[in-house]
Protein backbone atom coordinates (compact mmCIF):
# COMPACT_ATOMS: atom_id res chain seq x y z
CA UNK A 1 0.00 0.00 0.00
CA UNK A 2 1.31 3.57 -0.55
CA UNK A 3 2.08 6.07 1.97
CA UNK A 4 -1.18 7.86 2.89
CA UNK A 5 -1.65 11.57 2.59
CA UNK A 6 -2.31 13.68 5.20
CA UNK A 7 -5.28 15.49 3.56
CA UNK A 8 -6.94 11.82 2.00
CA UNK A 9 -10.03 11.52 3.56
CA UNK A 10 -11.39 8.18 5.06
CA UNK A 11 -14.42 7.10 4.26
CA UNK A 12 -16.06 3.87 6.17
CA UNK A 13 -17.87 0.93 4.13
CA UNK A 14 -21.55 1.38 5.27
CA UNK A 15 -22.75 -1.90 4.34
CA UNK A 16 -20.76 -3.32 7.46
CA UNK A 17 -22.79 -4.11 10.44
CA UNK A 18 -21.22 -5.21 13.78
CA UNK A 19 -21.60 -5.86 17.56
CA UNK A 20 -19.84 -4.89 20.51
CA UNK A 21 -17.97 -7.87 22.05
CA UNK A 22 -16.48 -6.67 25.74
CA UNK A 23 -14.52 -3.88 24.48
CA UNK A 24 -14.19 -5.59 21.09
CA UNK A 25 -16.13 -5.01 18.17
CA UNK A 26 -17.19 -7.69 15.53
CA UNK A 27 -18.19 -6.82 12.42
CA UNK A 28 -19.76 -8.57 8.80
CA UNK A 29 -19.41 -7.85 5.40
CA UNK A 30 -22.36 -9.33 4.61
CA UNK A 31 -21.35 -9.14 0.39
CA UNK A 32 -18.43 -10.76 1.16
CA UNK A 33 -19.34 -13.35 3.63
CA UNK A 34 -16.31 -12.19 5.83
CA UNK A 35 -15.84 -11.51 9.36
CA UNK A 36 -13.40 -8.90 11.24
CA UNK A 37 -12.23 -7.86 14.93
CA UNK A 38 -11.44 -5.20 16.24
CA UNK A 39 -9.70 -4.37 19.41
CA UNK A 40 -10.19 -1.60 21.99
CA UNK A 41 -7.62 0.35 20.17
CA UNK A 42 -9.36 -0.87 16.47
CA UNK A 43 -12.08 0.19 17.39
CA UNK A 44 -11.08 3.64 18.68
CA UNK A 45 -10.09 4.70 15.40
CA UNK A 46 -13.49 2.93 13.58
CA UNK A 47 -15.65 5.40 15.82
CA UNK A 48 -13.37 8.37 15.49
CA UNK A 49 -13.96 7.93 11.30
CA UNK A 50 -18.07 7.42 11.67
CA UNK A 51 -17.75 10.50 9.94
CA UNK A 52 -15.46 10.80 7.22
CA UNK A 53 -12.31 12.49 8.02
CA UNK A 54 -8.70 13.21 6.86
CA UNK A 55 -6.02 10.89 7.76
CA UNK A 56 -4.50 14.31 9.43
CA UNK A 57 -7.37 14.60 12.10
CA UNK A 58 -7.60 11.32 12.84
CA UNK A 59 -3.50 11.30 13.74
CA UNK A 60 -3.80 13.86 15.59
CA UNK A 61 -7.43 12.81 17.49
CA UNK A 62 -5.05 9.66 18.46
CA UNK A 63 -2.07 11.42 19.58
CA UNK A 64 -4.30 13.27 22.01
CA UNK A 65 -5.98 10.00 23.54
CA UNK A 66 -3.42 8.26 24.00
CA UNK A 67 0.26 7.99 25.21
CA UNK A 68 2.14 7.76 22.07
CA UNK A 69 4.46 9.87 19.98
CA UNK A 70 2.69 11.35 16.58
CA UNK A 71 5.44 9.28 14.47
CA UNK A 72 5.17 5.83 16.78
CA UNK A 73 1.40 6.64 15.94
CA UNK A 74 1.42 7.76 11.95
CA UNK A 75 3.91 4.04 11.77
CA UNK A 76 0.91 1.87 13.95
CA UNK A 77 -2.15 3.85 11.89
CA UNK A 78 -0.57 3.52 8.44
CA UNK A 79 -0.15 -0.18 8.45
CA UNK A 80 -4.26 -0.84 10.28
CA UNK A 81 -5.68 1.54 7.90
CA UNK A 82 -3.87 0.10 4.75
CA UNK A 83 -5.01 -2.97 5.64
CA UNK A 84 -8.59 -1.70 5.82
CA UNK A 85 -8.17 -0.56 2.80
CA UNK A 86 -7.10 -3.72 1.05
CA UNK A 87 -9.79 -5.44 3.10
CA UNK A 88 -12.55 -2.64 1.88
CA UNK A 89 -13.48 -1.47 5.45
CA UNK A 90 -12.56 2.03 4.48
CA UNK A 91 -12.13 4.01 1.21
CA UNK A 92 -10.66 7.16 0.56
CA UNK A 93 -12.66 9.88 -0.11
CA UNK A 94 -11.99 11.07 -3.92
Amino acid sequence: MAVLSNDAILVRNPDLFGTELDDDLVMMDDANGLYFGLDSTARKIWELLEAPMKYQDLLDSLVARFDVTFEDCKRDVDVFVGDMITHKLLAIAV
